[in-house]
């Protein structure tokens, strides 16, 4: 079974070790600095990210991390506001055993509590050339915006 684990002094450093594969580390950003990533934007926003371990049986075998759009915050309709799946890696000792597809469950039963406010979609971009997470994405019914971000191509998905 997959949970989402806070991350704290006891789990951190088995966090931070997680890696993928070294083909796909083009795509992701160390668990390291995506945790660096959510302070910086937590100081800098106040709106606190969710970076969480993803476990199985109690052993880390991935990453996580979702945050809630602030800079929606003035747009008129809840509809229109949203969370992000920000960072998503499953370690490569524990690829290709549905931890991956198990977390993607979770998360979107995770998001449609709408646990920092309302929302009406679910982005996450991925690198071109991607295919793996491009993939997983639209099996969850993440379509294409045509958007690029940062040389990302942006999906998002209805909640």
């Amino acid at each position: 079974m997959i949970e989402f684990r806070d991350i704290n002094w006891e789990n951190c450093e088995e966090v931070i070790d997680l890696q993928v594969n070294e083909h796909e580390k083009k795509f992701v950003a160390s668990n390291l600095e995506s945790l660096a990533d959510a302070f910086v934007d937590w100081t800098v926003t106040g709106v606190r990210p969710m970076p969480y371990a993803i476990y199985h049986d109690d052993k880390p075998v991935g990453f996580i991390m979702m945050s809630y759009c602030q800079e929606n915050k003035d747009r008129q309709s809840d509809e229109d506001k949203r969370y992000f799946l920000w960072r998503f890696m499953m370690d490569k000792a524990h690829q290709g055993k549905g931890y991956g597809r198990a977390a993607m469950v979770k998360m979107v039963e995770h998001l449609r509590t709408r646990p920092q406010g309302p929302a009406g979609w679910c982005y996450t971009s991925y690198e071109p050339g991607n295919d793996v997470a491009s993939g997983l994405y639209a099996k969850f019914g993440f379509e294409e915006t045509g958007e690029i971000d940062g040389g990302e191509i942006v999906m998002r998905m209805k909640l």
